[in-house]
C-alpha cells in the first residue's frame, strides 16, 4: 500500500524534486556557516515525551524537515525518501549513537498529537526514537513558527509549505538546505552523503 501511494503520488506530482540545487556539483561552496541556530524550545514526541530540540541536536547532525501529518501531496512522498535515507545512513554510519538524526517538526498543532505522529509513523512502517535515528515531534503554534522562522521558512498548510530539507551540524552551525523546486528527487544516498559530509 505505501508503495503504491508513494508510485500514485510520483505520477501526479511529476517525481517531485528533494536534492540540492548543485545536485552533487560543488556541494561544499553550498554549506552555510553561521546557518540556522536550533531554537532552546521543547516539543513533544510520538510517545507525549518532552524533547528540547537544541539539546537533541548537540551531539549529533540532524536532517530536519517540516510536515503535515495529515497531507496527502508532499509529505508522504518526502516522509518515503528519508526513509530510505535512514536505511542508507544505516550502511554507512553503523555506530546509532553517531548516525545522523532526522527531525520531522509537524507544522500543524491541532493535527499532530502524539496520536497522529504514531499514526503517521504507522503508515510507513516507521520505528520511532533517538537510537531509531527519527524523532518525529510537535508543538505549539507559537514553538512551531519560532521554528518555522529560525530555519526561514513558511507555510501554514499542506498546499503551501516549502517541502525543503536542512541538514547540518547544529554544534558548528553548519548547514545546507535541499530545495524541494531542485532536481533529481528520490536520491536517499546523496542525502545521506550530504549528512555525512555535515560532520567534516
Amino acid at each position: 500500500m505505501i508503495v503504491a501511494r508513494t508510485v500514485l503520488l510520483r505520477l501526479l506530482l511529476g517525481v517531485l524534486p528533494f536534492v540540492s540545487t548543485a545536485a552533487g556539483a560543488d556541494r561544499a561552496a553550498q554549506w552555510l556557516s553561521p546557518g540556522p541556530a536550533l531554537p532552546a524550545v521543547t516539543l513533544l514526541d510520538h510517545e507525549g515525551r518532552h524533547i528540547r530540540l537544541d539539546e537533541v541536536g548537540r551531539e549529533r547532525i540532524v536532517i530536519v524537515n517540516f510536515f503535515f501529518p495529515r497531507c496527502a501531496t508532499i509529505c508522504p512522498m518526502q516522509t518515503a525518501v528519508l526513509r530510505d535515507v535512514r536505511v542508507a545512513l544505516a550502511g554507512r554510519a553503523p555506530d546509532e549513537a553517531r548516525r545522523p538524526l532526522i527531525l520531522s517538526i509537524a507544522i500543524d498543532p491541532e493535527g499532530s498529537s502524539p496520536a497522529d505522529l504514531r499514526r503517521y509513523a504507522g503508515e510507513f512502517d516507521l520505528s520511532l526514537g533517538a537510537r531509531e535515528g527519527w524523532l518525529m515531534l510537535s508543538g505549539s503554534l507559537e514553538t512551531v513558527k519560532t521554528l518555522q522562522a529560525a530555519f526561514d521558512e513558511s507555510g501554514a498548510s499542506p498546499l503551501d509549505h516549502s517541502g525543503n530539507l536542512w541538514i547540518g551540524a547544529p554544534a558548528r552551525r553548519r548547514w545546507t538546505r535541499i530545495l524541494n523546486s531542485s532536481p533529481a528527487a528520490s536520491a536517499p544516498e546523496a542525502i545521506a552523503a550530504l549528512a555525512l559530509e555535515a560532520a567534516q
